[in-house]
């Protein structure tokens, strides 16, 4: 049988399978998806849809949803819209916004089918001040969380929020970017995996997955705070391009690098920040203090050692750590990474 995204989309039962609810007939629905792989961007688009709308549904008799259904079909066809009570438009009017969206934009759905996403396909906002998101769909959601802080929330993963009584707090499975809005006299934090991510403004991302031993958390620009849940003692903070793994076993932090750290300016400065490694018999302690405004990452050596020696190079998009080994091998030194720093050994220079 062939179900239209307007059928599958006013569909309770259908809607129960995607959001993953209690009682869900998910057996019927996914033996329904195989059968049906030639809907694959029919079943894609509904799904999406769905979980734009994972709002607090009205109950509305199987009659009123097909008027409503209707209405939007109407629309999309350029039709008059009738007039209906406001409080029975709200669940529809969005419908109808995000099914115009999600028609118009089909191509966008074919696009995710054979690599994993990589940018947000839809944003979820206007959301009630304490809730729970679960994504089960393939592509990345954004969640608009109620202080304008953006979660681009990962596959199979879930966001529990809680802003009542002025909290900014946030309980994390799976994984997601946080781009956090500024508020100084609200922290907010992250539980996810045994650990406790606190910040002011900034962004990172947290990866803390059932069945996986380590939890993560990386900075991308400002600075955080994490420590395991009930014991502050050993709290670490991080800087951009710096990383935090977790054994939960172990209850045991590590603090490091991200594998690969990029330039911490803004992005108009990109062209700027590729004209700062041009060096020409630079002093090896100016070197050092470029790549360190550049990636925000410490780097750590003795003045008295490096001191007569010069660098005459240009650097441009090469990675972080093969910036570290051209420079190195020029001047004869070696470097490795302790507690989210680089540490030079050098010998000297004629």
């Amino acid at each position: 049988m062939q179900l239209s995204i307007e059928q599958l989309v006013s569909d309770p039962s259908f809607r129960d399978w995607v959001l993953a609810r209690p009682g869900a007939d998910a057996g019927r629905w996914n033996e329904w998806e195989r059968q049906h792989s030639d809907q694959a961007e029919t079943i894609h688009t509904a799904k999406a849809i769905v979980l734009a709308l994972q709002l607090k549904e009205p109950v509305l008799p199987d009659q009123e949803i097909e008027q409503e259904l209707q209405a939007i079909r109407e629309g999309l066809d350029g039709a008059a819209p009738r007039t209906r009570p406001i409080y029975r438009m709200t669940w529809f009017r969005v419908a109808a916004a995000v099914l115009i969206t999600a028609l118009g934009l089909s191509w966008f759905f074919r696009s995710w089918d054979n690599k994993a996403p990589t940018t947000t396909a839809l944003v979820v906002e206007n959301l009630p001040v304490s809730g729970k998101y679960e994504n089960h769909s393939d592509t990345i959601v954004g969640i608009r969380l109620p202080d304008q802080s953006l979660v681009r929330l990962n596959r199979e993963s879930t966001l529990a929020y809680d802003y009542r009584g002025g909290k900014r707090e946030v309980t994390l499975e799976g994984e997601a970017f946080f781009d956090v809005f500024r508020e100084p006299s609200r922290p907010f934090l992250v539980h996810a995996g045994g650990i406790v991510t606190r910040v002011l403004g900034t962004s990172f991302r947290v990866r803390a997955r059932t069945g996986e031993n380590q939890a993560e958390v990386s900075v991308k620009t400002g600075k955080v705070y994490v420590a395991p849940e009930n014991d502050a003692s050993t709290a670490l903070i991080l800087s951009p391009n710096q990383r935090v793994k977790y054994d939960r076993d172990r209850h045991r932090m590590e603090k490091g690098l991200v594998d690969a750290p990029q330039p911490i300016r803004e992005s108009g400065e990109t062209q700027a920040h590729q004209e700062l490694f041009r060096f020409e018999h630079t002093p090896l302690t100016k070197v050092f203090e470029e790549l360190e405004n550049a990636y925000g990452i410490p780097i750590i050596y003795d003045e008295s050692i490096v001191a007569s020696c010069s660098l005459s190079a240009t650097l441009g998009d090469e990675p972080f750590f093969e910036k570290l080994r051209l420079i190195c091998k020029v001047v004869n030194a070696s470097y490795e990474i302790l507690d989210g720093s680089v540490v030079i050994y050098a010998k000297g220079c004629n």
